[in-house]
């Protein structure tokens, strides 16, 4: 098969082309390469051609980009369950829907099955050499509450399209009825699950629920678990104790904490090397649901300590390294820059036959539409252009303006590069606040965050504690997504500087009053229980009370303000400030950001962004103000989904239905106040049930 053969394949699978590929179902064509990412793989599957022949295969990293070891074949499966193309098309069905375009057919592929496939198959096709089926004794009663829902969601929907369109996707043409599947499931031997009930108590009892009598105790789940396990060590003095965590990063701190309070505890990777071991107290990794003790064991799971089980994602994790690889990709129409011959266009790579053999060329376009064709190979003399490409111009190919710009360009970069150097040592040899953690302290207040830190999270504290003992000013941009962890960071860095060697105050900087007040409620649930006097300062407040903050805070009464840029006012004084934590810089004036290059001489800095402006970003990037970079989402966390969609009352329907039906909040907002009684009127009409209210 041709190169082109395989790019037909691909597109008639489901697979979408790109110009890198980075997620599932993607498949990318740059001259003899094509790359493409299959489903449920951990990398990417580069396929090699010289002319139209496939030459190799090899395995790549889809952070990186970079080829790995070669294989010698590989399965590529359909990128979706249901793909269209011309063999599984039933042509008399789509035209007798007229109003059903073919893109509007492929977002409802899966309940358009009848239209593609007259015998859809179902799992039972795959079960032929299978004999027994193992189930729950509640299979039925689910099953049908399952088909029972599916019908309400078809029966709320069907009055959008005709008879035809709704005939096509009625429940029954896409999903085995419940007495069906009982059919085909009673023909076959039954392993059923029931409930345990009949067991020995002297046996097996369930433990107490550790996270509720910390709640009760007003003590931290730690504290909490220490006592169990004291209780536990008199009162059941055969039976050893093992404790299941779902993440290493929560077993090493857990170890870290108990050998602190002068426990031994040792982390095992299954049941036998407890049973062999003379130690008492165990670590393991298992999802377990809840903890019960049994005749020789007691087992606590994570669940019963914190209240939730905090089970990993499997997705996969992004590489820092793809933060600034991204600023390096060329697409076609971009200006880039050649070493020798300056600004052009670039236009893609081409094919062209030398020496009776086809090589790739990167193609780019100058003045007078001169055309230059570069070797693959010597694509390091280009680069991404980095100026405004809508008032720049090309370069002519011969003339000489290129290289005295870049003459020019080298001798400014040379005074720059000084003055760098020298705002470098100067912040080199500033001597800062040394700021150490009182690790029992600590641990205690890491041990009490509810969720399991990242690695981009936990490279960023080493670093900020790190920088807070280094005995010089710390200057660190920490850049991430929104809802990633930052403030998190931010929290630990205060706690360290409150609550360290050396107390200090901490100044919490806000652009705007309602940010204020979410980090206020956020920083004192947070620490709750840690004796530290958190205030705020807002436009919120009164004149006596505002008086009575600059008094406290001039006293050192207050370990932690937080305020808009009312903090940098001149009658505001710290009796011992140890810590900036500026949020969002970039939203903050000139004037400002003069008065905080003032602070910057004398206290630490920590800047938490999720859109620096160029020049903080720059300065980071060049070393003049240290980076961390928070790219990896937390655990769990599923991503953000957003829709620019023409207004339609059935996706409208359907999107309220699907989050009200898992007891979810749905919010509805609309530019212009005259249009709410409309929205509430349709409110009305579809969803009678429903609770609402209306916010002007």
């Amino acid at each position: 098969m041709s190169r082109w053969g395989y790019f037909s394949v691909y597109t008639n699978i489901g697979y979408t082309r790109v110009d890198i590929v980075e997620e599932f179902g993607e498949f990318s064509v740059r001259g003899s390469i094509i790359d493409i990412m299959i489903f449920g793989s951990d990398f990417g599957i580069r396929l090699n051609f010289i002319d139209n022949i496939l030459e190799n295969i090899k395995k790549f990293d889809i952070n990186t980009q970079i080829s790995h070891y070669k294989i010698q074949s590989i399965n590529i499966p359909p990128a979706h369950e249901i793909f269209i193309d011309e063999e599984s098309k039933n042509f008399q069905l789509l035209k007798s829907l007229k109003n059903l375009g073919e893109k509007k057919l492929k977002e409802k592929t899966f309940h358009l099955k009848s239209i593609y496939y007259q015998n859809p198959n179902s799992i039972f096709d795959y079960l032929n050499n299978i004999k027994v089926i193992v189930r729950e004794s509640d299979f039925e009663v689910n099953l049908d509450e399952y088909w029972k829902s599916i019908n309400k969601k078809y029966k709320n929907n069907n009055n959008e399209y005709d008879d035809a369109y709704n005939d096509l996707i009625s429940p029954s043409k896409i999903y085995l009825p419940p007495v069906n599947i009982s059919k085909k499931i009673s023909s076959l031997s039954n392993f059923i699950l029931t409930k345990f009930h009949n067991y020995n108590e002297d046996e097996f009892k369930q433990i107490d629920n550790l996270y509720y009598t910390a709640k009760l105790n007003k003590i931290s789940e730690l504290d909490n678990l220490k006592n169990f396990l004291s209780q536990a060590n008199s009162n059941f003095n055969s039976k050893k104790v093992i404790i299941f965590f779902t993440s290493k990063a929560k077993q090493e701190r857990i170890k870290k904490y108990f050998t602190q309070n002068d426990y031994k505890i040792d982390i095992i990777s299954n049941i036998d090397e407890a049973i062999k071991s003379n130690n008492k107290f165990f670590i393991s990794k298992l999802a377990l649901e809840t903890g019960f003790i049994s005749k020789n064991f007691i087992f606590i799971s994570e669940k019963d300590i914190f209240g939730k089980s905090l089970t990993i994602s499997n997705s996969r994790k992004k590489n820092i390294k793809k933060f600034t690889q991204n600023s390096h990709r060329l697409y076609s129409g971009e200006l880039v820059v050649h070493k020798k011959f300056g600004i052009g266009k670039y236009e893609g790579i081409q094919e062209i036959k030398t020496s009776n053999t086809l090589k790739d060329f990167i193609k780019i376009t100058y003045l007078n539409n001169d055309k230059l064709f570069i070797p693959i190979e010597d694509f390091d003399l280009i680069t991404k252009y980095g100026g405004d490409s809508e008032n720049s111009n090309l370069d002519q190919l011969g003339k000489s303006s290129w290289s005295t710009r870049r003459t020019k360009a080298k001798n400014k970069i040379a005074k720059i590069a000084k003055k760098l150097i020298a705002i470098a040592a100067e912040i080199k040899i500033k001597k800062g606040i040394e700021l150490h953690p009182i690790y029992s302290s600590y641990e205690k207040f890491c041990n009490s965050f509810e969720y399991i830190e990242t690695n981009d999270q936990l490279s960023a504290i080493e670093d900020i504690i790190q920088d807070l003992g280094s005995g010089g000013v710390t200057d660190r941009l920490i850049c991430g997504d929104v809802g990633f962890g930052k403030t998190e960071i931010a929290m630990r860095a205060a706690f360290i500087t409150v609550k360290g060697d050396t107390p200090s105050q901490v100044a919490i900087l806000a652009p705007t009053t309602l940010l204020v007040e979410q980090h206020n409620r956020t920083f004192c649930t947070r620490f709750a229980g840690f004796d530290i006097n958190i205030k705020f300062i807002s436009s919120k407040n009164t004149k006596s009370q505002k008086e009575k903050i600059k008094k406290e805070l001039k006293n050192g009464e207050i370990d932690i303000i937080i305020g808009t840029h009312a903090l940098l006012a001149d009658n505001i004084y710290f009796k011992n400030l140890g810590l900036v934590i500026v949020d969002e810089e970039q939203n903050f004036g000139v004037a400002q950001k003069e008065k905080l290059k003032q602070l910057k001489k004398n206290v630490h800095m920590l800047t938490l962004s999720a859109t620096p402006i160029p020049r903080t970003l720059q300065m980071s990037l060049v070393g003049i103000r240290d980076l961390s970079i928070i790219s990896t989402p937390p655990l769990n966390r599923k991503p953000i989904k957003t829709y620019i969609l023409p207004f339609s009352l059935e996706i409208l329907k359907q999107a309220i239905h699907r989050e009200s039906s898992r007891g979810g909040i749905v919010l509805i907002v609309t530019p212009r106040i005259k249009y709410i009684s409309d929205i509430e009127k349709l409110i009305k009409k579809h969803f009678s049930n429903l609770r609402y209210s209306v916010i002007q």
